[in-house]
């Protein structure tokens, strides 16, 4: 196994020798924004930027710079009391491409003379790698890191025992998430058993899933006379859920309760408290699994006022989204599925509510006199909104886009090649050639 992406995240950049003035990685937008897809075949969001290398004298020894792209997850539990830190590092995918390399046939010179060299990149992230999260317990990050390696030979002798630590740059890549299916809905509420004919999920009011909207909506018919529908997705930036409950004539609300819990798990297979890296075979362990629950909103309780439960066959409800005061270790993460971290949303529904008897030999309706209560826990997908979210139009596009169209080539100038794909490692690339252009001015 190669360097755990782990020691690149954690370490600290080089320090720069006096002859590199700029040595950076500037990235054209601030933050990627990943559509959900099931497959690593559909569509990809691009991460494009430059890596700068300004040289005040010229630079002799480079046998090449390295450029590397890695993302990973890492779960974590720590207990000094028992002298536990446990990790569950994930390779989420790792690819290294060259910039420069002494050896390429263009290059007149075995020395980086001095200039501005600036090489272009251009990437792709398939769509159903998770978001960028850091917290506490667990984190998952994508990284960028540039890497000049040194040559080790002399006189054309290789020196394997001798060599200088590469100077290395790097930048962490914010990525964002909005789920755009909701084929993981459906898959938890099968998981659950729930009653199918109960419980159906929704997209614009449309009975379809051919054309996944914004949100969405999950519907619950305790009794065919009353519908309570919920978000499918909502941002955690919302502060408040809403909550539709309609009714037909032969029903009445009594009341209604809601709790919203958050869901996590986690798989570790190391002790770091032991010598070696993270993924040393000294460290490994028996694998070990923990879980948490916690209660992101205490039941909130809606009952209609005296008279309006009769009157009113509509109730819109804006509950809000967390307590007033939530306890520290009660932290709102968005919804994430790896293999050492899986977080997910789940919402209580209790509804007590009275059905109008039948009619009696008069003709006329009597009310029921018994109250009957119902409850069922659904799914809800919370994801953290991008500082750039796209329209509702241009989201829909890009899901009902033919998968052939959505892996076409980024657009770059004409003399640059075609950028590579970075999928899972036992995936092929879907290029030959890596996506970098070099400018020296």
């Amino acid at each position: 196994m190669s360097v755990p992406f782990t020691q690149w995240t954690m370490s600290v950049p080089s320090q720069l020798p006096a002859a590199i003035d700029v040595y950076d990685i500037v990235l054209d937008k601030p933050e990627v924004v990943l559509e959900d897809d099931e497959t690593a075949s559909g569509p990809f969001s691009k991460l494009e930027g430059v890596v700068r290398l300004h040289l005040n004298e010229p630079l002799p020894g480079v046998r090449a710079i390295s450029f590397r792209f890695v993302a990973g997850a890492v779960a974590k539990f720590d207990d000094p009391e028992y002298n536990a830190n446990l990790r569950g590092p994930e390779r989420l995918f790792d690819r290294t491409i060259n910039l420069w390399d002494v050896e390429d046939p263009e290059n007149t010179s075995r020395i980086l003379p001095v200039a501005y060299h600036e090489f272009r990149f251009a990437l792709k992230i398939p769509g159903h790698m998770p978001p960028s999260l850091r917290y506490p317990r667990g984190q998952v990050q994508y990284m960028l890191v540039a890497a000049i390696e040194w040559e080790n030979t002399i006189c054309g002798l290789n020196l394997p025992f001798w060599s200088w630590s590469p100077i290395t740059t790097k930048k962490e890549v914010p990525v964002r998430k909005i789920p755009g299916k909701i084929e993981c809905v459906i898959k938890k509420l099968k998981d659950m058993e729930t009653d199918e004919k109960r419980v159906r999920v929704l997209q614009d009011g449309e009975e379809t899933l051919a054309v996944p909207s914004s949100t969405g909506k999950t519907v619950w018919s305790p009794v065919p006379e009353i519908e309570i529908s919920i978000p499918t997705r909502h941002p955690t930036t919302g502060n408040v859920v809403p909550v539709m409950i309609d009714t037909t004539d032969n029903a009445t609300i009594t009341s209604f309760k809601w709790t919203l819990r958050q869901h996590a798990s986690f798989s570790y297979m190391y002790n770091i408290t032991l010598r070696g890296p993270v993924d040393s075979p000294h460290n490994a362990i028996s694998p070990r699994k923990r879980e948490e629950k916690f209660i992101l909103k205490n039941t909130h309780v809606y009952r209609p006022e005296t008279g309006e439960e009769k009157s009113s066959s509509h109730h819109g409800l804006l509950i809000p989204l967390l307590n007033d005061n939530p306890l520290p270790e009660a932290e709102l993460i968005e919804d994430l599925d790896t293999t050492v971290m899986t977080i997910r949303h789940y919402a209580k529904l209790q509804v007590t509510y009275r059905l109008n008897t039948t009619p009696t030999a008069s003709g006329s309706a009597a009310d029921g006199k018994d109250d009957t209560e119902a409850e069922i826990e659904l799914p809800i997908v919370l994801y953290v909104l991008p500082s750039s979210a796209p329209s509702d139009a241009q989201r829909d596009n890009a899901i009902e886009a033919p998968i052939a169209a959505a892996a076409q080539p980024v657009d770059l100038p004409p003399t640059s090649e075609e950028p590579p794909a970075y999928v899972e490692t036992s995936s092929p690339p879907m290029y030959e050639e890596e996506g970098v252009r070099r400018r020296r001015a």
